[in-house]
């Protein structure tokens, strides 16, 4: 087979509401273009669309999204902000308003829910769950910012900044300048989530050869502007080696950072202690809204742990380990190598919690060569505090507690985002929930 084609429709509006429809023989479509390769990066979307339209637009929102396993096939439709404002559609084009959205004869009938969607959304005003950056306006104001905030510590942009990513947590920008590439980052401010930027610089002063610092930030947006850092563990292929340093090299930041737990506090830290991980386990257990995915006889193995995960916090609790700061979402795309230099990032759902629960979404549960070569590494580096077996017993439990660490973080994404866009987090809690209930299930 040839691989995987996408078909990408664009919902334009003009200032009038009115969204841009072309013509496909005797009925119509929004513009669209076919590519064998999802734009992961959103520049080069906002690049494929000047170059096939004429016009600057970037995504705001994803309003539908469909896949063909068996054929390879994904379609998706996504309201774009129009930047270009003399700019002249297509011949033969026309604009549609929201009366006649029912009645216009559609080339591809599935659509037709996400241009009613599209209308609504233009048309309302944002809800409260609505992030600033799905709003028209947003991105025009946040690369203002970036532009003049480089330009003031002397930097010379060599291309305007660009969209990088737009999701409902978080949105990212990208800009090409004479001491490399920039990029601007906000994130949502949910009920588990830290303040990033003020977070990413106290950490970046503590450990400058493991985090980089941000070039600004803008405290009251959550806006922040980091240097590039170099490349994704997930992308270097890095050897076993090299991964084991990294285990080793994160464990001694972890082992520093218990001694500044009051500064981690004060600069956005979220407290999830032990003792907070217990108090939200009735309210997890009792969430049926973000665990549609499991099935009768896993919801009803969930409901019946709950005070062997409130034995295991105790249990837990016990060994001699500090609390540390613990990264929260841990794992190779979160992780970049830069000449020779292990660099942390992301920090969105940093906190305070038992250290070993970084571990859970890094190692499978497999107990491959690879991930027992690399908990070994990690446990090593915390000898001082307990022998290597009671380490492996923190660590068994750890896990189970991880797992659970991350079903409450996904269950507070979930519930906070808006219903449309609740697609993309759905699977989140239950592959935790399934993997607490498979150690469980192990340990008895």
């Amino acid at each position: 087979m040839g691989g995987w084609v996408y078909h990408i429709s664009l919902i334009v509006a003009d200032d009038q509401q009115r969204i841009l429809m072309l013509p496909a023989g005797e009925s119509w479509m929004p513009p669209c273009f076919t590519v064998d390769k999802f734009f992961t990066h959103l520049y080069l979307l906002t690049r494929r669309i000047e170059a096939e339209l004429g016009a600057e637009m970037v995504m705001l929102r994803s309003l539908s999204q469909r896949m063909h396993e068996e054929a390879q096939v994904m379609d998706s439709v996504l309201l774009m902000d129009n930047l270009t404002t003399e700019w002249k559609p297509p011949e033969g084009s026309r604009w549609i308003d929201r009366s006649e959205v029912d009645d216009v004869i559609l080339a591809e009938e599935w659509m037709r829910p996400a241009l009613v969607h599209g209308f609504d959304t233009l048309m309302q005003a944002p809800s409260a769950k609505c992030p600033a950056w799905f709003v028209s306006g947003w991105f025009t104001e946040a690369a203002q910012w970036m532009s003049e905030a480089l330009t003031a510590q002397g930097y010379r942009l060599l291309r305007a900044p660009e969209a990088f990513k737009n999701g409902a947590i978080s949105a990212v920008l990208r800009t090409e300048t004479d001491r490399g590439n920039v990029y601007f980052k906000v994130a949502v401010k949910l009920p588990l989530f830290g303040h990033e930027p003020k977070l990413t610089a106290a950490l970046g002063a503590l450990y400058p050869d493991m985090i980089q610092a941000p070039l600004a930030i803008d405290e009251a947006r959550r806006w922040m502007l980091t240097a590039d850092i170099g490349t994704e563990l997930r992308e270097n292929k890095p050897s076993l080696e090299t991964l084991a340093t990294v285990m080793k090299t994160y464990a001694r930041l972890q082992i520093d950072s218990a001694a500044h737990l009051d500064q981690l506090f004060t600069v956005g830290c979220l407290d999830r202690r032990l003792d907070v991980l217990a108090s939200q386990i009735d309210g997890v257990l009792a969430d049926e809204n973000c665990l549609q995915q499991l099935s009768a006889d896993e919801r009803a193995e969930w409901l019946a742990c709950g005070d062997r995960l409130k034995a295991l916090c105790r249990q837990l609790a016990d060994y001699h380990l500090p609390y540390t700061l613990v990264h929260g979402d841990f794992h190779g795309g979160n992780i970049a190598l830069q000449d020779g230099r292990i660099r942390f990032f992301d920090w969105t759902d940093a906190c305070v919690g038992h250290p070993f629960f970084d571990l859970t979404p890094l190692l499978n549960l497999d107990d491959s060569e690879r991930d027992v070569t690399l908990r070994e590494a990690y446990l090593a580096e915390w000898a001082t505090y307990e022998p290597l077996e009671r380490l492996r017993e923190v660590y068994a439990i750890g896990m189970i507690l991880g797992s659970l660490h991350q079903v409450a973080s996904y269950q507070g994404i979930y519930n906070s985002v808006e219903a449309d866009q609740r697609a993309d987090w759905a699977a989140g809690a239950p592959f935790f929930v399934r993997r607490v209930l498979k150690l469980m299930r192990e340990k008895s």
